[in-house]
């Protein structure tokens, strides 16, 4: 604490090498965090819950929705026990700035 002054006083003595020092340490920390972050999503890969579940889907985008023939066909193949369909279709409530999704689901989705 005695020497907060000349400290206070040093780091303004050279402003872009203060910015350069504090953008330095701001990089550190975010790239730290990123990288922690995919060394988690990493290690939590192999106790996801649902692992054994397959989900089809069209390849165009989620609101087109596959033909509802084939929800027979997918439930006669080999290994699969249950079936479900679920359909995205957009929602606004009382005005169209209050927009949210929505989900339509067959009776058994859960």
């Amino acid at each position: 604490m005695k020497y907060l002054h000349l400290v206070w006083a040093a780091l303004f003595r050279s402003k872009t090498r203060t910015l350069l020092t504090l953008l330095s340490v701001v990089a550190a920390f975010l790239l730290f965090g990123m990288l922690d972050s995919v060394r988690v999503a990493f290690n939590s890969g192999g106790s996801v819950a649902g692992a054994n579940r397959m989900v089809t889907m069209s390849r165009l985008s989620i609101t087109q929705m596959l033909p509802y023939s084939l929800d027979a066909q997918i439930r006669a193949l080999p290994g699969v026990k249950r079936a479900a369909y679920a359909a995205w279709f957009g929602g606004i409530y009382r005005d169209p700035k209050n927009f949210f999704a929505n989900f339509s689901v067959s009776p058994d989705y859960l």
